[in-house]
């Protein structure tokens, strides 16, 4: 579980020790880690597919007589709940928001599945067929189609998004706070035009959700570098991404 021949979970230490307080013992210490892990950085991904859940979650509690509980995962970037005031106009920048989310969301599922398939093919081999070369050409090959896969979703990502919200004013009708509130965004998807154009922002949403998947692959898999580092450049890391 923990070896450097194994699983590889003595990697996480540092970092489990931080999310539960103590060095990870066992098979259920590094479950309760990992959830824990998971959890975090998905509802830090969702802020950037939907800025203003956070907010609304807590409106929807207040409304019910409830004070909503503190997630410092799920920023609340401020607001009151409120819309644009137009219904018609509402449901369209409805509809975009839900595409976004579908589309960030799907993608990010889909390349953790892919990688994680082309990690299993690797470790197989070494595992199961030590110093057998026709296993590891073979996994080669697999990890080649996962990342066909990859880029096949990879490139599916803005159009499935422009197909709701193209026709939608970014600076009037997505960036605004009782909109979108894109704008909150600011710092957590870093460049200085990244929110100028709803182009730009897909750009940024889908490299955020690309190294996401590369940054879990290491918490699910922590020996996913060295294993992927030989089979280069069947699946390479993404541009702007540490190596998984």
């Amino acid at each position: 579980l923990f070896g450097a021949t194994g699983l590889g979970y003595d990697g996480l230490d540092t970092d489990c020790t931080a999310e539960l307080g103590h060095a990870p013992a066992n098979v259920a210490d590094v479950a309760e880690c990992l959830a824990s892990r998971y959890t975090c950085r998905a509802s830090g991904l969702y802020d950037t597919q939907a800025p203003r859940a956070g907010e609304l979650r807590g409106f929807a509690a207040r409304l019910a007589g409830v004070e909503p509980e503190a997630d410092g995962c799920l920023p609340d970037h401020g607001g009151d709940g409120e819309g644009i005031g137009d219904a018609v106009q509402g449901k369209a920048i409805q509809q975009c928001a839900a595409a976004i989310t579908k589309s960030a969301s799907g993608f990010i599922v889909k390349k953790l599945a892919s990688l994680a398939k082309c990690v299993d093919k690797v470790f197989t081999c070494i595992q199961t067929k030590p110093g057998d070369g026709p296993c590891l050409v073979k996994a080669d090959a697999a990890c080649g189609k996962e990342g066909a896969k990859i880029a096949a979703e990879r490139a599916k990502v803005g159009p499935a998004i422009d197909k709701k919200c193209v026709g939608i004013d970014f600076g009037v009708n997505l960036r605004p706070p009782l909109a979108v509130n894109l704008a909150a965004l600011v710092t957590t998807l870093p460049g200085a035009d990244t929110l100028d154009t709803l182009t730009n922002y897909e750009a940024a949403l889908r490299l955020r959700h690309e190294c996401a998947a590369e940054e879990l692959l290491r918490v699910i898999a922590p020996r996913a570098e060295v294993l992927l580092r030989a089979l280069e450049p069947s699946l390479i890391p993404s541009a702007g991404c540490a190596a998984p």
